[in-house]
């Protein structure tokens, strides 16, 4: 009797049953995370900013390419990198009002949590787990949906997990979807930088377990290829390189942390939160559950399938405890391997 395949156990899953599907079982509960993720409405302070910035560019119908607002720095270059994203705000706030601020972040809101409810589809696992970590979702990343550039990164980021998902379980993600994605994600928001560490380590876990199954190189070099033309696919710009210089200066700057709420460290703000703001202390303390019961499943099941999401999820888990910013994106990577893993650690204790 011989043994199963050396890489049967690295082999994405490819089953004629239909998966469990939260959208098809009930999209009335989908709109209920939609609801709650989509609850908080608080203006971002730099709003007035960007309407400002988008009505200039509508108006004269040429974009901003120096300073006109400030008296510290007038006719400074200057490098829009949400040049995009005030347009959308700008154009939505002329013919709405306010109404279509909200519009845009209703949205943005539920382009994300669609996402993320059929990324859990890809898991396999019931579709009342499938809701309630998408409520989990959708109420961790509820104050993190003002009405600012960052949410625009919150929808393409979960479309980046879902395209990604369905390739690792399936071969179907159809990945160099990633290059149109990120050319206008990073017109939208800087945090494309997301978008390409994701397919960046994406593409080497999985090229590093092919290695390891002894598949050859022929995925690697393929997803290799596609990260490099997503990557290159971001200087598709009016401001080019300049967009990544901006990015680059927002996260080297030793003010930013100092002066922006949303920079500081996960811990740092919940020992400020603790006694003096419990809400926003059991907020933090909810995301930071959700990173250890994802990492406490995997640990558990063990399962190399969908290494390559689970490195995603680490990093940007990491990248969440570093900076409290990341926490909605945390969120969104770790929703599939919580279910997935949970899953499987629990169908293993039962024996």
């Amino acid at each position: 009797m011989t043994g199963a395949p050396r890489d049967a156990m690295h082999a994405p899953e490819r089953s004629a049953a239909p998966r469990p599907s939260l959208l098809r079982y009930s999209p009335g509960l989908v709109a209920v995370a939609i609801a709650i993720a989509d609850a908080v409405r608080r203006a971002d302070p730099d709003l007035w900013g960007h309407l400002a910035f988008g009505r200039w560019v509508l108006s004269h119908h040429q974009l901003l390419m120096r300073d006109i607002y400030s008296y510290t720095a007038p006719g400074r270059v200057v490098h829009d990198h949400e040049w995009l994203t005030e347009i959308v705000l700008a154009a939505a706030y002329n013919a709405l009002g306010n109404f279509g601020l909200k519009l845009v972040k209703l949205a943005c809101v539920a382009a994300t949590m669609v996402t993320v409810a059929l990324t859990e589809e890809e898991t396999g696992a019931p579709e009342l787990a499938q809701f309630a970590i998408l409520l989990l979702v959708g109420a961790i990343c509820a104050p993190y949906f003002q009405i600012r550039p960052q949410r625009f990164t919150f929808a393409m980021f979960g479309a980046f997990i879902l395209i990604l998902s369905r390739d690792a379980y399936r071969r179907a993600g159809r990945v160099w979807i990633a290059i149109p994605l990120l050319m206008v994600w990073a017109n939208l928001h800087g945090g494309f930088i997301m978008g390409v560490a994701a397919i960046v380590i994406y593409a080497g876990v999985a090229g590093l377990q092919d290695f390891a199954a002894e598949r050859g190189w022929s995925r690697a070099l393929r997803l290799g290829a596609i990260a490099a033309a997503a990557t290159l696919a971001t200087l598709v710009s009016p401001y080019g390189i300049g967009i990544w210089e901006t990015v680059a200066h927002a996260l080297a700057n030793p003010y930013t942390r100092v002066a922006v709420a949303d920079w500081q460290p996960t811990f740092k703000l919940l020992s400020h939160a603790l006694g003096a703001k419990p809400r926003i202390a059991i907020h933090l303390l909810i995301s930071i559950a959700m990173i250890a019961a994802t990492a406490a499943a995997w640990m558990l099941s063990r399962d190399p399938a969908d290494l390559p999401m689970v490195a995603i999820a680490a990093v940007v888990s990491a990248a969440a405890i570093v900076t409290q910013r990341n926490i909605p994106l945390a969120a969104i990577a770790l929703a599939g391997p919580l279910l997935r893993h949970g899953r499987i650690a629990v169908l293993r204790w039962r024996g």
